[in-house]
């Protein structure tokens, strides 16, 4: 049911956000299979949210409210057209709740459960924060324990701990990406970026997960949109030569690759403008690969 937008708005302004926080909480070290189920609909209605989001906003571009619809029962709910305004950030649907679900999150050790505490967190912007908090602000206060959790889910190497799945992981980096549009956040998780170099390039080799190297590469980009952080991705030991390789795909992956190695290019520029030598780099292999392309299709 809460795959339906209407049924998700009708649960969501119907208390259920603040229901499923309460029953986590009443039962937060005996977590089962009743709270999983609680948990992926909290999802969907995380989803319909952020769709909700950017809806809105689209209608704020076009100057009319069809986009709302058969999204929301009143779409004046959520939107001023007078005052060219949004109005989601006046329903509080998620910020009373945000800094439990990270807490949540580093605590619990069953990863099913993890999986859809992050996929949630993923879902939600900085509309859906306390006022005056940025994602950075909880980085901050949690420091230690998503340092922590980080290391557990993407770097286990020490042994003390079992790999986590790669669900969890593919998780946890599309949420990483998503916080990487605030600045603040892109510079404090560039400490875990040789991790992430390893499981895209260990990904890619064994050819089996793309959608792995789509989170990857879109964290990348996130990364490289940021002065203080763009270089440690050009930088990145085998990075680029990974990138390179993804172009090999017609697929969604090769279209993200591209889109990538695009953005490199356009930063990677000498004082006068010139291309970098990164850039040189890039441009002479994707030509090598157009021609390598044209001979097979020929």
């Amino acid at each position: 049911m809460t795959l339906h937008p209407l049924c998700a708005e009708y649960f969501v302004k119907n208390c259920f956000v603040d229901f499923v926080m309460s029953t986590l909480q009443e039962v937060e070290s005996n977590l089962d299979f009743t709270v999983h189920v609680l948990l992926k609909a909290l999802r969907n209605m995380s989803a319909w949210s952020r769709s909700l989001q950017c809806k809105t906003a689209q209608t704020l571009e076009d100057q009319e409210s069809t986009c709302l619809q058969g999204h929301v029962e009143r779409p004046a709910s959520y939107i001023d057209l007078t005052e060219q305004r949004s109005l989601y950030w006046e329903q509080n649907f998620w910020n009373a709740h945000v800094s439990f679900l990270w807490s949540c999150t580093f605590q619990c050790e069953n990863e099913d459960i993890v999986v859809e505490l992050v996929g949630i967190l993923s879902n939600l912007t900085i509309d859906d924060l306390p006022a005056g908090n940025q994602w950075h602000n909880l980085m901050e206060e949690y420091n230690s324990d998503m340092m922590q959790f980080l290391k557990r889910v993407l770097d286990p190497n020490d042994g003390s701990v079992a790999p986590c799945c790669d669900d969890l992981k593919l998780e946890v980096i599309f949420w990483l990406g998503e916080m990487c549009a605030d600045k603040e956040c892109s510079c404090w998780l560039v400490n875990v970026l040789d991790c992430i170099n390893r499981i895209f390039t260990q990904s890619f080799v064994r050819r089996k997960d793309d959608e792995m190297s789509i989170a990857i590469l879109f964290f990348y980009e996130q990364l490289l949109l940021h002065e203080e952080t763009r270089f440690q991705v050009i930088g990145g030991d085998g990075v680029i030569d990974a990138i390179l390789l993804c172009l090999e795909e017609r697929s969604s992956l090769g279209y993200r690759a591209a889109k990538c190695l695009t953005l490199i290019e356009d930063l990677d520029r000498n004082h006068d403008g010139s291309l970098g030598d990164v850039g040189c780099y890039i441009r002479e292999k994707r030509f090598s690969l157009v021609a390598i392309t044209d001979e097979v299709d020929s």
